[in-house]
């Protein structure tokens, strides 16, 4: 349910399921796996991502919080417009860099 492709040193996560309950605890355990070795670079690419609760506001700021701990970043790409409303409302967009893709979020490690 969440891919990760690797792009050059950064860490793509690709979830396909809403960011709710359910799915919470995967997404902390897919980060979790790009904090084994060196600085962390993760970009979220969240087109597929259809809704989010208040569970995976918590996990994506969870998420955040574990990559920065590191000295690493995360970058959100393709959010859908209602993706963008929810963290906006919610006030979790404020925590994170937005891309409108992958690439651009990729090569923004690098400027």
């Amino acid at each position: 349910m969440f891919a990760i492709k690797c792009q050059g040193a950064v860490e793509v996560i690709v979830p396909n399921v809403p960011l709710t309950v359910e799915h919470a605890e995967e997404l902390r355990e897919t980060v979790g796996h790009c904090l084994s070795d060196g600085l962390p670079m993760v970009v979220l690419n969240l087109h597929d991502v259809p809704l989010f609760d208040s569970a995976g506001l918590e996990a994506l700021l969870d998420c955040r919080d574990s990559i920065c701990a590191r000295g690493g970043r995360v970058k959100l790409a393709a959010l859908t417009p209602l993706s963008q409303d929810i963290l906006r409302v919610s006030g979790v967009l404020e925590a994170f860099e937005l891309f409108p893709d992958d690439k651009a979020a990729v090569r923004s490690f690098i400027q």
